[in-house]
């Protein structure tokens, strides 16, 4: 990516080539045990950025980092997911 920080459309590209490649052309197993190549969906934000810095959310992340695991974690235990 950075080779190509210059031209934001080489990058969304770069992105879909690899999504494409990390798949090994085994698309029988796309949906059931690869999902790599859903890092094609970056592109949104890539695509959506405007080159400013946007308003401090510091706080927030701080809180939502643990809590989202936590939850994570819970949900996966009552669905029978044993570590």
């Amino acid at each position: 990516m950075y080779l190509l920080r210059k031209n934001r459309n080489w990058q969304m590209l770069a992105v879909v080539a690899v999504a494409i490649l990390s798949t090994g052309f085994n698309f029988s197993s796309m949906f059931t045990t690869n999902f790599q190549w859903l890092m094609f969906l970056a592109i949104i934000p890539m695509y959506l950025y405007n080159g400013q810095l946007g308003r401090s959310m510091k706080g927030f992340f701080y809180a939502f980092y643990p809590l989202h695991i936590w939850l994570l974690y819970i949900l996966a235990w009552f669905m029978g997911v044993r570590y």
